[in-house]
């Protein structure tokens, strides 16, 4: 199940300003649930000026396997709402909200949408009338979002526990802190 900073990443993909946060409310699932597995080879460091000048890359020293459990074939109707940081010069949510629709309509995007790897491209449009699925599960404990404190840049994470009704999971408007972190 997509978690709520996830969703929340995809309508920043779409429309971003510094003065607002996408909020999410609920989630509905519109396509059964299902698995799937990649292995790839990533490098354990990073390419250097050092490496290029030298014409040589031991490929078999600084690469690793990793093998990735991921959904497929998901889909999504995210229902979201626009906050407005109090400083803001422009108040009004619908402004905000209708470029963001506008922006999904032509489909422009601020930057590439994806789902936990960049590789992993989403396709984001306007939605449908297809029906949830029908699922009910208590999923546990959810990252609901993660704050950054601006002047130690510090972050700190709020969960919820997640369950889907009937295909749709519902959002709670705060998350809370475990372990006293």
């Amino acid at each position: 199940m997509i978690t709520p900073t996830a969703a929340e990443g995809l309508f920043r993909s779409v429309f971003w300003k510094p003065e607002i946060k996408w909020v999410i409310d609920k989630v509905e699932v519109l396509n059964p649930v299902k698995w799937g597995t990649l292995r790839r080879n990533e490098s354990e460091t990073a390419i250097t000026r050092e490496m290029i000048t030298r014409g040589h890359l031991d490929v078999n020293t600084v690469t690793q396997q990793r093998m990735t459990t991921m959904l497929k074939d998901v889909s999504y109707r995210i229902h979201a709402h626009v906050w407005v940081h109090p400083d803001a010069r422009e108040q009004n949510p619908a402004k905000w909200r209708d470029q963001f629709h506008r922006r999904m309509r032509r489909g422009q995007t601020f930057s590439t949408p994806f789902l936990g790897c960049r590789e992993f491209h989403a396709d984001v449009y306007e939605p449908d009338a297809t029906s949830p699925i029908d699922w009910t599960e208590d999923l546990g404990i959810m990252l609901h979002s993660i704050t950054t404190e601006s002047r130690t840049r510090k972050e700190t994470y709020s969960w919820f526990p997640a369950s889907v009704e009937s295909g749709v999971m519902t959002v709670p408007r705060h998350g809370i802190q475990l372990g006293g972190a």
